[in-house]
C-alpha cells in the first residue's frame, strides 16, 4: 500500500528530523556568538521540533519559536517540557505561516535554521520570507540563516541515499529514501521522499512525498538580501573563518540597514 501527498509528512514521520539531522556544537556556538551580541529577544522561523531554541534558552537567551506544522510544535513543547522549569520561562511557541506572520513585537534575532528557507516552494515565497523577517526585526537587528551549498552544475544531476531508522514511538523499522533531481534550466531541484514502514510481522507499508524547490545560488541570496534591505556576510560550515566555496552549509549573519 502506498499513501501520497495530503498527508502532512511531519504529522507522521517528524520524529526523523533529530535522527537524520543531529545538532552539533558547532551550530550551537555560531547562533549563539551572534544572537548574544544582540542581546536578543530571539526569534526562530520553521523552528521545527525547538532543539535549537531550547539550547539558546539554556543560556539565557528569551526565544519565541513559530511553525505551521502541529506534529512539529507538539514536539518542541515536548523538548521544553524537558528543560529546567526556570529556563522554561525563557522559551515559547506558536503557530504561525511564515510567510505571513504578523507578531506585535520586533526581535533583535532573526533565525531561519536547518536549510528551511531553501525548501521553499520558490523564489517569491523566499523573497516573501525575507520580507516578512525584516518587518519583525528592530533597526541594526541580525538575521541568521544556514542553508546547503548545493549549487547546480551544468548538466543535470539524480541523487539518491536511504537510511533506516527506528521509530522511538512504536519500535518500527522505518527505511527513508530521498530522491533528488536537478533542472539546471529551471533551477529547480524536484524529489521525493520515500518510507517503508516494516512492522513486527515483517509487512511493509510505503508512503511517498513529492517535492519541488528552488535550487537558489549564493549570488542569488545576496542579491536578494540586498534588495530587500540587507547588509549580509557570509560564512562556511557554522566558523566565522572558513572559505565558502567547498562548504557544506552556507550560513549568513545579514544586519538590517
Amino acid at each position: 500500500m502506498v499513501e501520497k501527498a495530503g498527508i502532512d509528512r511531519y504529522e507522521i514521520f517528524g520524529w526523523d528530523y533529530e535522527q537524520i539531522n543531529p545538532l552539533t556544537l558547532k551550530e550551537i556556538n555560531w547562533y549563539l556568538t551572534w544572537a548574544r551580541k544582540t542581546g536578543g529577544p530571539v526569534l526562530e522561523l520553521a523552528c521545527g521540533t525547538g532543539r535549537l531554541l531550547c539550547q539558546l534558552a539554556k543560556r539565557d537567551l528569551k526565544c519565541v519559536g513559530v511553525d505551521l506544522s502541529p506534529a512539529m510544535l507538539s514536539m518542541a513543547q515536548a523538548n521544553k517540557k524537558r528543560l529546567p522549569v526556570e529556563v522554561r520561562e525563557n522559551i515559547s511557541f506558536r503557530k504561525a505561516n511564515i510567510l505571513s506572520l504578523s507578531l506585535k513585537r520586533k526581535y533583535s534575532t532573526i533565525i531561519i535554521a536547518d536549510n528551511s528557507l531553501s525548501v521553499l516552494h520558490d523564489r517569491e515565497q523566499q523573497k516573501a520570507c525575507l520580507e516578512n523577517a525584516r518587518n519583525h526585526l528592530v533597526n541594526g537587528g541580525l538575521l541568521l540563516i544556514s542553508v546547503s551549498n548545493q549549487g547546480l552544475k551544468d548538466d543535470k544531476k539524480a541523487m539518491s541515499w536511504s537510511k533506516p531508522l527506528r521509530n522511538p514511538i512504536d519500535g518500527k523499522t522505518v527505511i527513508r529514501t530521498v530522491v533528488i533531481n536537478n533542472d539546471p534550466l529551471k533551477h529547480v531541484k524536484h524529489g521525493e521522499y520515500k518510507y517503508k514502514v516494516i512492522d513486527s510481522r515483517g509487512i511493509a507499508r510505503n508512503y511517498r512525498f513529492p517535492f519541488s524547490n528552488p535550487s537558489t545560488s549564493l549570488s542569488d541570496y545576496l542579491t536578494i538580501f540586498r534588495e530587500i534591505g540587507f547588509k549580509p556576510k557570509v560564512y562556511g560550515d557554522f566558523n566565522l573563518r572558513k572559505s565558502v566555496e567547498k562548504s557544506k552549509v552556507l550560513c549568513f549573519a545579514a544586519c538590517k540597514i
